[in-house]
């Protein structure tokens, strides 16, 4: 019960947080990426412990012991990240509309500096 009452209440802050601040993220395309290899270290680091200590950091793993059913799991898993991640950037562009990424708009900084210094050159 204390571990489904601390999960649900990060959702609803996490829920808050996005309706109520506008953060500058990454463009869909670098953040999914990003998401996609947080997943793949994740997975690497539950195998290698694993591997070197003999045990699984989750008891249900060892229920899962016929073929394939712990990978079918996990891939199941990282599905449901990947479409929690599309979902949030849906409603964060729902609430905030579409605003530049932090990528971009560092970019868009360092172009407006340098024409700045080149226009103070001319001068």
């Amino acid at each position: 019960m204390y571990g489904h009452m601390m999960h649900t209440l990060l959702g609803v802050i996490a829920l808050l947080e996005l309706v109520v601040f506008n953060h500058q993220y990454f463009s869909f395309n670098n953040g999914f990426v990003l998401c996609m290899a947080f997943a793949g270290c994740y997975v690497t680091w539950l195998y290698y412990v694993r591997y070197v200590g003999g045990l699984w950091a989750y008891p249900l793993f060892y229920r899962l012991t016929k073929p394939w059913r712990r990978e079918i799991f996990i891939s199941g898993v990282v599905s449901f990240l990947l479409a929690f991640y599309c979902i949030q950037h849906g409603l964060h562009h729902a609430f905030h509309g579409r605003t530049e990424d932090a990528c971009s708009t560092k970019q868009n900084a360092a172009t407006n500096q340098s024409k700045t210094n080149k226009v103070r050159k001319v001068e």
